[in-house]
């Protein structure tokens, strides 16, 4: 059934490059009816409907941009665009590892479980197929259905990536989390971006209003998902639970120019356990808070700056390189029945130079702290606390739906052990191609 799936996922990919291969001319039906549908390249699209389309894409970095086809009618008030990107990265490491297809500093392992300094890697996982629908009405205004999809399961197995429905400033659907800014992510070849940057997607309900000139405001509810760590002795005394209360979050930014802005986010959690306490299990909770300041401005026209800062406790899962560790709520060693969550300070702050219409370069650097609270971890304790990372890179665009780069990344590692830092470097290149 695997390989079924799987033969019948590459037919369709393959039949989508081949259509847009061929979708620079008009196809339609010979009729005057207006109620026809019509299939179009995004060029000869409904000016107002090719609008739409263009003010709605993703704004962050490594996103599917325009399709580049779409089923119409004559009137553009109805757009179903269809499109993907074909993403491989080769990449190798030396002079250490870091151990996953992206880089996470978290993830260096010690030289006292592996003696692997090095690595070749090859990923096609993050291609992306979407379908993009936009329907114009007089009562709702513009109704935009999303779905996205990737191969980032196991075995390249197809994942839903986005899905959503969006219309008058509400947003329903599963998306990036409204703590992330996705216009201040930073463009890199490695598909989570900087080790420092937040960036995770959730089910959520979220409104925006933005009809005032400078500024825009969201609210939103999130699913709440925990990353848990229980301590051996914790074993027979606190455990997991089901979560109560959405994840509440709130943003207000401010924008001037054309792509100027500066945006503060916060949100707090309300993150659930059982506790076990005379032989009985009662559920008890954790209050965990974060808040961000992020922005993105223009030095000159071809030079901009970009970065973000997150702080609070148990918001590791929302940072890219604690997300995987599970430490929004950990032991509290003082007391066997009750967890706790740490601080965690993380921040990230770039460069972006535009050498040409095809031709841009960037630089960043970034960190990511945990500290400790309580005794937690111990003082010989190996457990991540903090991560150091810098990126440089240059892209190119040699033809239109094309991208191509080079990337190198140096990442540094260290425990609340005092046993020094662990360190890797990685080398990758980008092949894309937007159909």
């Amino acid at each position: 059934m695997k390989k079924i799936i799987k033969i019948n996922l590459f037919v369709f990919a393959m039949g989508l490059i081949s259509i847009s291969m061929s979708a620079q001319a008009t196809v339609e039906v010979d009729t005057d009816d207006k109620n026809t549908i019509v299939f179009v390249s995004m060029e000869k699209a409904h000016h107002d409907l090719v609008i739409v389309f263009k003010n709605t894409e993703s704004p962050k970095f490594n996103e599917p941009g325009m399709p580049r086809f779409l089923l119409t009618d004559r009137k553009g008030n109805f757009g179903l665009g269809i499109g993907g990107v074909l993403k491989g990265i080769p990449s190798v490491d030396f002079g250490g590892i870091s151990d996953n297809d992206n880089f996470y500093p978290s993830l260096i392992p010690s030289s006292s479980t592996t003696g692997d300094r090095s690595q070749f890697l090859m990923d096609i996982a993050n291609s992306t197929v979407f379908l993009k629908m936009i329907g114009r009405t007089k009562t709702l205004g513009d109704i935009i259905v999303y779905v996205a999809g990737n191969f980032t399961g196991n075995d390249y197995n197809f994942r839903l990536h986005n899905g959503y429905v969006q219309f008058l400033g509400l947003l329903v659907g599963y998306n990036f989390t409204n703590f992330m800014n996705l216009y201040t992510s930073a463009p890199t070849i490695t598909n989570i971006g900087p080790s420092g940057m937040v960036n995770y997607r959730v089910t959520q309900i979220s409104y925006t209003y933005d009809k005032l000139k400078h500024w825009s405001f969201t609210a939103a509810a999130e699913l709440p998902t925990i990353y848990e760590t229980f301590g051996l002795s914790q074993n027979e005394y606190v455990k997991s639970a089901k979560q109560k209360v959405p994840d509440f979050l709130a943003t207000a930014t401010y924008r001037w120019g054309e792509k100027n802005q500066i945006r503060a986010a916060g949100v707090i959690r309300n993150m659930s356990y059982n506790s076990k306490a005379n032989n009985v299990w009662k559920s008890k909770s954790v209050v965990g808070w974060g808040t961000q300041l992020s922005t993105i401005f223009n030095l000159t026209p071809k030079l901009s700056m970009f970065g973000e800062a997150s702080y609070g406790t148990g918001i590791s899962k929302y940072i890219n390189d604690t997300q995987k560790l599970d430490i929004d709520l950990v032991p509290n060693p003082n007391d066997p029945n009750k967890m706790q969550a740490l601080p965690v300070l993380a921040w990230y702050g770039g460069l972006r130079y535009d050498l040409s219409s095809k031709v841009f370069i960037s630089s960043m650097y970034s960190q990511t702290r945990m500290y400790s609270d309580n005794n937690w971890p111990a003082a010989n304790s190996d457990q991540f606390k903090y991560g150091q990372e810098i990126i440089a890179n240059i892209f190119w665009d040699p033809i239109p739906y094309m991208r191509t780069g080079i990337e190198y990344i140096r990442g540094w590692r260290k425990g609340f052990a005092d046993n020094g830092k662990r360190h890797a470097n990685r080398l990758e290149v980008l092949l894309q191609y937007s159909f």
